[in-house]
Order: C-alpha cells, then sequence, then structure tokens
C-alpha cells in the first residue's frame, strides 16, 4: 500500500506536503491502517490517505500486514540446514584435529540461539552432534573420546584413582578453624 501510495502522489510532491518516506517499513501509510497505532497522525496524512482510497487504489490490491511479534521459524528447512552446517564444520575439526566445543560449532553457523531456545525441533542436528561428541574433535567426553575411553578403563581396572572433585572455601581461616572443631570429612582425608 506505501509503494502504491507513493507512486500515486510521487514522492517529491509526498515531501513537499512533509509526509514523505524513504524506508517502506516505517511508511506511515501503513502504520494509519493497523489497529492500536498509538501515533498521532496529521490532518494532511489522512486527507492523502483518504484520497488515495478513493481514486487511486487499483482494484485487484489486497493490503495485509505480518502483525508485530516473533517471526515463526520453518524448523525442518533449518534443521536439515543445520544439520548439514554441522556436519561440514565437525568434519573440518577432525580434519584439523582440533578440538572443539558444541556450542563453538553452532556459533560458527550463527544458529546456537535458534538451537539453544529449540532443541527438540532439531532432530537431524542432534544426531550429527551426538555423533560429533564421540568424535576425536569434541571436548566435550562422552565416553566416545579415545583419550577419555582409556581412563574409564584404567579406573576399571584399579589402576587409576576415580575422578574426585573437592571444593575449597574462599576464607582460608574461617575454614581453619572450622576444622579445628570438627572430624575431618572423606573427602579431605
Amino acid at each position: 500500500m506505501a509503494f502504491e501510495l507513493q507512486e500515486a502522489f510521487g514522492a517529491e510532491y509526498l515531501s513537499d506536503a512533509g509526509c514523505g518516506y524513504n524506508a517502506i517499513e516505517r511508511a506511515w501509510p501503513a502504520l494509519m491502517v493497523r489497529e492500536r497505532c498509538r501515533v498521532p497522525f496529521a490532518p494532511a496524512k489522512h486527507i492523502l490517505l483518504s484520497a488515495f482510497f478513493t481514486h487511486h487504489q487499483s482494484a485487484n490490491s489486497s493490503f495485509s500486514y505480518r502483525k508485530p511479534g516473533k517471526t515463526p521459524i520453518d524448523s525442518a528447512r533449518v534443521d536439515r540446514w543445520l544439520a548439514t552446517a554441522i556436519k561440514k564444520r565437525a568434519d573440518a575439526a577432525i580434519q584439523r584435529k582440533k578440538i572443539v566445543t558444541v556450542k563453538s560449532l553452532l556459533e560458527d553457523t550463527g544458529k546456537w540461539q535458534i538451537f539453544r531456545h529449540h532443541r527438540a525441533s532439531f532432530p537431524l542436528t542432534l544426531e550429527q552432534i551426538a555423533t560429533f561428541k564421540k568424535s576425536e574433535a569434541s571436548q566435550r567426553k562422552t565416553g566416545g573420546r579415545e583419550a577419555h575411553a582409556k581412563k574409564l578403563l584404567a579406573i576399571q581396572e584399579g589402576r587409576q584413582k576415580p575422578f574426585v572433585y573437592t571444593y575449597r572455601s574462599h576464607n582460608r581461616s574461617s575454614s581453619t578453624a572450622k576444622s579445628a572443631n570438627t572430624p575431618p570429612s572423606p573427602l579431605e582425608e
């Protein structure tokens, strides 16, 4: 509609009347016909729009606009594209023998936020990520990497102690006072 109105009156005439617009996306004719638009419009704009509807509008035009808000995504199409992109980047990391994270692979594609919020909508991508996690290039150790598998085997056979993580207090003076009064925990022994 904004295009037709500009063609009907001419951009120069609209500009001289103080009703011009350069960006069609933010054109006042489109804003005027929307529901609940709280922008006040000059009387000249109302007169121009009324004249356009009365005299200049082509008979076969139908005007509509997309409601404000999030644009729905075609998850099947994005899933196919993203799965291909992940496979390509994962294969490149494996060839370079570079260890990378899944997040960095997805950030390289520019689709990390979409994937993060709509994981369940991307089954092909999830398959590619599961395959990548088992490769030598994955930083995340899911048991598929050879080095991590060797460590797990050594723990099973008793050649290596299991991984035990202890958390230390930031305030050493309170932890020493506490340890003097209480018996040591099994992790501290």
